[in-house]
């Protein structure tokens, strides 16, 4: 992908001023968003056992936080933003299973010389799109996880976002495919993508076993009038079919999951 520069003071000001990332995945968020949280959880819930010891790097406001928690596992939480460490700790503190919430740029470094069984890459990949920059964050996943243990990569897909852009004339984070075929994007666009052939290189260089990739919403952000009109029956069978597509529905779905061992 070209246009790849990481801007973090750029994504700091989107999550801090812009955007409220505390309600996108909220109880009360729409359905297309109902649909990534639910799928989320039914893959992570083949894993996550209660007692494990659970990082989660990007963690945002503490949406994935709460739900391990809820799991019985121990948890670190990670993030760029100050905004939303501060509304981890206010939330979770009291929890004993909560280790606290730090500030940290994993795209420089993670100041940690604790080890877990499960680390969450939750929204890194979503902002650094430089191939080294990308390669130095699952180096340093590798470095916290045990033996065996579980990484969990979020993110964007590249052909969707080209799609949303050919679709959606207010999109505002604009992608195109250049004519060597390169997906380029607008010099404003914070945001950065990928495809299930890139994770697989990505993680193999760094010494993790691919295991699989899920989509997490497939096209439900393209059909979220429809969507919001699902009856519950009508949700849980989209969930599935979205969730049993696996590697071949990733281009086409915005949010993606991919899973490693080491």
């Amino acid at each position: 992908m070209a246009n790849i520069t990481y801007n973090k003071e750029k994504v700091r000001d989107f999550y801090t001023i812009v955007y409220d990332e505390n309600n996108r995945l909220n109880d009360e968020c729409h359905s297309h968003r109902l649909v990534e949280k639910t799928v989320k959880k039914m893959v992570l819930s083949r894993f996550i056992r209660d007692g494990m010891r659970v990082c989660e790097i990007g963690a945002g406001t503490g949406v994935w936080v709460e739900w391990l928690l809820s799991q019985g596992c121990v948890v670190r939480a990670y993030d760029l933003v100050q905004k939303h460490v501060d509304i981890m700790n206010e939330k979770f503190g009291d929890n004993p299973n909560f280790l606290g919430a730090e500030l940290c740029d994993i795209a420089e470094s993670v100041a940690t010389n604790e080890s877990f069984d499960v680390v969450l890459l939750s929204g890194p990949m979503y902002h650094v799109g430089d191939y080294q920059k990308r390669i130095n964050m699952l180096w340093r996943c590798n470095s916290i996880l045990n033996k065996d243990g579980v990484l969990f990569v979020d993110w964007l897909s590249e052909l969707n976002a080209v799609a949303e852009t050919i679709l959606n004339s207010d999109c505002k984070n604009k992608v195109r495919i250049s004519e060597d075929g390169y997906v380029v994007k607008d010099k404003d666009n914070i945001f950065c993508y990928s495809n299930v052939q890139e994770m697989k290189n990505m993680l193999s260089e760094t010494m993790f076993v691919y295991e699989n990739s899920y989509p997490l919403d497939l096209i439900s952000r393209f059909v979220k009038d429809k969507v919001v009109e699902f009856d519950e029956y009508q949700f849980n069978d989209w969930c599935q079919l979205v969730y049993h597509c696996k590697d071949i529905g990733c281009d086409i779905s915005e949010h993606n999951l991919t899973i490693a061992t080491k």
